[in-house]
């Protein structure tokens, strides 16, 4: 520690006011003080003092003290000024703070006015205070160093000081007033950090989280110019902490933004412990200002703080992996499920990383990949888990996860399975109850009602204080209501709902009452309980659905014009709500036989600026038209649909285009067949047929090359050769549009259905339509084509599970669509692959009691049950389904030939050689059949029949069983 420059040359001054010069080297210590001259004894001290050897000065400015005191020359002030602030720095080198608090003091007491001496003097003062443990004497000087030489470049360094000390007396506001002060100030940076470091560490040792999280996302820290940053990382981290267990995930995520690895901290702090040593050593080399031993004292402590915080880090365990997991946590709490992941999955994979960490990581993975709904991934990673740590405590909740992907992606049996092996597994769990509940909402999604409600039942038996036990007793009401036994629902939903009215659940249960009630027809009781609903709850969500059931009750009552009024009131946020009622108004003024409200309704409704889709426009129009020709204007019927066709026919971005022609056939039928007078002149009148009228446009859409248009009118055709079962015709005229026009100018639709003409073919090349539809047109009906094509050469691939999720998607948005059947014989076709037979057999015979499904899919279930009962070994079972096809369905070939030879192979798998060859004969002497795929392969088992039991009847060495089931099998 070197004294001041000032100091030096003021004694040096001193000793030639005095008229003596430096001593020589060999001057003689052993002279006796009382016999040294005062002058040699100023000479030795002051040399001592220049030197740096401050305990031989301390020991000749006592000398001068003892012997010389007295002597006039000493006392004159000029001296005093000179003398008082080296023996003072002399006692604070050698840390006699006592001593030299008595020396700084005297001198600030004689020479109170402002100059280097005195600014000097001051701060080391205060320092000496500091160091002799009297912070609140040493924190007063340290201000008084501020308030004396507030431009001098030391300023800043005091008021640090100074706060810190305040940080420790507890003056808490003051010192915080300070660093802010000081934060804002000029000062350097590195000090200006170090001011808002003191701060953020006053405010964790209170635990006052708020403002330490204010202090350290407020600051711009510079980590260039920052000294102690471990100090700073850990602040950072403890911060963090605190903010992700307050559940401040967002300040969480800044906070632990600042904290570095182990690795780079350890770096970091190296370098500035090495940058602040250099600084030293320059200053010591080359500093001659006034202040340089208090930026020297001021460096030396710093280096000694970053030397002692450095060798803690390098002992301490690396903190990296833990510190990692809550960072992750953060990220996932914020649902910024992607940095999650990441971080989680290379965890995770780390195999450096203790088992613990790890395990915790890979855990962590699952969530973030639920929280991104990445469902597959998800599942994957889970049972990673699962297998990885079978025993680990986690495994429950991952295998709640696994149960959970399952069940997002309505892969219900699969969630059913998962959840029952969680109960087996884990009975006593903190989570059984809820997987009780989970367990009884899947089968119920499987409609397994009656299964489903002995979960339910069950649950409120096991856990009846539990939060969800009102809930299960809902659902338990409601499976009986899905059945459509509304009778058994209002049993338990009415004495529900007087047990309940505090409950949150309360206004569903009411609405559920209110529907079962106008389910039954009950509609006086139904109006009652609806009323009840939207007066307690108006704004409830499903306020929107009361009003349109309320309306649909007085409806039922014979009250049209209040349920006109009721439906007045749906708004177009209520979504397919509103169209519905717009639709019930129209069905109203028919009943009411006002045609003119019916105008001006439908009209009001297709000239809307206010709604960005019109559902039903087609609809709309015809019963707009309708409307006019019960007034007796046909011509304005016409003139809506010419205007409509007009507008949209040739927009590729328009909808509805096929149901508006079909409605231009009903209303020219309508026309044609009320036999009115002065019927106006128009093309579509004139035709001979409609189908004339359309071979008229497409001439005139290809001659003026408007090739929408022209594709929509090709589709109808297509459309109508379907209807009158010419399958072959109408995938001739969808390969003629898909030759003729462009995609980009088709309708999806369009392009979804010649898509599953050539997927049909196994053309790999039809996924390019599905996924022009998909990428183009994501929200638009034709993506059912897209899932049901892709899902089919999916499931001719052997991919069964990525087949079934998009039939998942399909039977979750688009439910109702007319390829809904051909969607569930492809699920039951899956489902029968995958073994799960009760599921595939009870999708086939749903099929079957669709009305809508008649002809070939009704065959194709037929076919589906035989195939399912093939896999399951029943052969007796598969037959009667292969007979009942080719008796009841003979206008599709192909089908009924392959119902021939299955059956055929079946018997013969049975040993019934006798059935199988009568089963073929049928079949090979239908003249249609031969030229189907099955001919050849039909033929080929005949001969090897004819072959090994020659020419039929067969003789008596045949099986005896053939003559016993001859009869039963005849009769089937």
């Amino acid at each position: 520690m070197n004294p001041s420059h000032v100091l030096q040359t003021l004694l040096c001054g001193l000793l030639l006011a005095l008229g003596v010069g430096y001593p020589s080297a060999q001057a003689e210590a052993e002279v006796a003080v009382q016999r040294l001259r005062l002058q040699e004894v100023l000479a030795r001290a002051t040399a001592a003092f220049r030197g740096g050897d401050y305990p031989q000065a301390v020991e000749l400015f006592d000398m001068l003290d003892q012997s010389f005191g007295r002597e006039p020359e000493l006392q004159d002030p000029a001296i005093q000024k000179i003398l008082l602030p080296a023996q003072g720095y002399s006692e604070f080198a050698v840390q006699d703070y006592p001593k030299a608090i008595e020396k700084f003091k005297a001198f600030l007491d004689q020479f109170p006015e402002p100059s280097p001496v005195h600014g000097f003097v001051l701060y080391t003062l205060a320092q000496a205070e500091q160091l002799n443990d009297n912070p609140a004497e040493a924190a007063q000087h340290f201000g008084a160093f501020v308030e004396t030489y507030p431009g001098s470049p030391e300023t800043s360094l005091a008021a640090l000081q100074q706060a810190d000390l305040l940080f420790r007396t507890g003056e808490t506001e003051k010192a915080s007033a300070i660093t802010e002060s000081l934060y804002q100030s000029s000062a350097p940076e590195r000090l200006r950090n170090q001011a808002r470091l003191r701060a953020l560490q006053q405010a964790l040792e209170q635990q006052n989280f708020s403002q330490a999280s204010e202090l350290l996302l407020d600051t711009e820290w510079n980590f260039r110019q920052m000294p102690e940053l471990t100090v700073l990382a850990f602040a950072a981290l403890q911060t963090g902490d605190a903010l992700l267990q307050t559940e401040d995930f967002s300040d969480a995520l800044q906070a632990y933004r600042l904290v570095p690895t182990y690795a780079t901290l350890l770096n970091r702090q190296r370098r500035q412990l090495d940058i602040a040593q250099r600084i030293l050593d320059y200053r010591l080399r080359n500093s001659a200002s006034p202040m340089a031993s208090v930026w020297n004292s001021y460096y030396a402590s710093l280096i000694a703080r970053l030397q002692s915080q450095l060798e803690a880090l390098e002992s301490m365990e690396n903190y990296t992996p833990g510190y990692l997991l809550r960072y992750g946590q953060a990220f996932l709490s914020n649902n910024r499920g992607r940095e999650a992941l990441i971080l989680f999955r290379n965890l995770t994979e780390d195999d450096t990383l203790p088992a613990p960490i790890r395990q915790q990581a890979h855990y962590r993975w699952i969530l973030a990949n639920f929280l991104l709904q990445e469902w597959e991934d998800t599942l994957t990673v889970a049972l990673q888990f699962e297998e990885n740590y079978p025993d680990s405590e986690l495994a429950p909740e991952a295998l709640y996860l696994i149960a959970q992907a399952h069940q997002e992606q309505q892969k219900y049996r699969q969630a059913i399975e998962v959840y029952e092996e969680l109960l087996e597994r884990f009975p006593e769990h903190s989570l059984a109850p809820r997987w009780r509940f989970t367990l009884g909402f899947n089968l119920a999604m499987l409609e397994q009602y009656e299964e489903s409600r002995e979960n339910f039942a069950l649950f409120t038996e096991l856990y009846p204080e539990h939060p969800l036990a009102t809930q299960a007793r809902l659902w338990h009401g409601l499976t009986h209501q899905f059945e459509g036994n509304y009778e058994e629902a209002l049993q338990e939903l009415v004495p529900l709902a007087e047990q309940s009215q505090n409950h949150y659940l309360y206004p569903e249960i009411l609405y559920r009452i209110a529907t079962a009630h106008y389910a039954l027809q009950d509609y006086d009781t139904a109006a009652e309980e609806i009323e009840n609903f939207l007066a307690l709850y108006p704004q409830h969500q499903r306020a929107a659905e009361a009003t349109v059931l309320k309306g649909d009750i007085l409806m039922g009552q014979g009250q049209l014009i209040q349920a006109s009024s009721v439906f007045a009131q749906v708004t177009p946020d209520a979504g397919n709500l509103f169209p519905y009622a717009i639709f019930q108004r129209g069905k109203i003024f028919k009943a009411l036989e006002r045609y003119d409200l019916m105008v001006e309704h439908f009209s009001d409704y297709l000239n809307r600026d206010d709604l960005t889709v019109k559902p039903r426009i087609s609809e709309a129009l015809y019963w707009l038209g309708w409307a006019y020709l019960q007034e007796g204007k046909p011509e304005e019927a016409l003139a809506q649909f010419d205007q409509a066709l007009e507008e949209y026919g040739n927009d590729p971005s328009a909808t509805e285009i096929q149901a508006l022609l079909s409605s231009l056939e009903a209303m020219r039928a309508e026309l044609l067949r009320e036999d009115i007078e002065n019927l106006p002149e128009h093309p579509v009148l004139e035709a001979d047929n409609f189908s004339s009228w359309i071979d008229a446009q497409i001439i005139d859409a290809e001659s003026t090359d408007r090739l929408t248009w022209l594709s929509r009118l090709k589709y109808f055709q297509a459309n109508r050769e379907r209807s009158r079962g010419d399958e072959d015709m109408a995938r001739t005229i969808l390969q003629e549009i898909d030759e003729k026009v462009p995609m980009d100018h088709l309708d999806p639709q369009v392009i979804g259905q010649i898509g599953l003409i050539y997927s049909e073919a196994g053309y790999q090349y039809a996924n390019d339509y599905f996924d022009y539809i998909l990428s183009n047109y994501p929200t638009h009906p034709a993506r059912a084509e897209a899932w049901l094509g892709k899902a089919q050469m999916l499931f001719e691939e052997g991919e069964l599970e990525e087949s079934d999720d998009f039939l998942r998607k399909f039977e979750t948005q688009i439910p109702i669509h007319p390829l809904s059947p051909r969607v569930k014989i492809l699920r039951g076709r899956i489902l029968t692959e995958l073994g799960y037979y009760d599921d595939a057999e009870k999708t086939f015979e749903d099929i079957l009691k669709l009305k809508q499904a008649r002809g070939i899919p009704h065959a194709r279930a037929l076919a589906g049950l035989a195939e399912m009962n093939e896999k399951r070994g029943n052969l007796e079972r598969a037959i009667p389904y292969w007979q009942r096809i080719y008796t009841l369905y003979r206008a599709y070939p192909d089908l009924v030939a392959e119902a021939y030879l299955r059956s055929a192979i079946d018997f013969q798998e049975l040993d019934r050689p006798e059935a199988a060859y009568r089963s073929l004969e049928e079949m090979l002497a239908d003249e249609r059949l031969l030229n189907t795929p099955s001919a050849a392969p039909a033929n080929d088992i005949r001969r090897s029949l004819l072959e090994k039991y020659g020419p039929p009847p067969w003789t008596p060495e045949a099986p005896e069983e053939l003559t016993q089931n001859r009869t039963s099998e005849e009769s089937s």
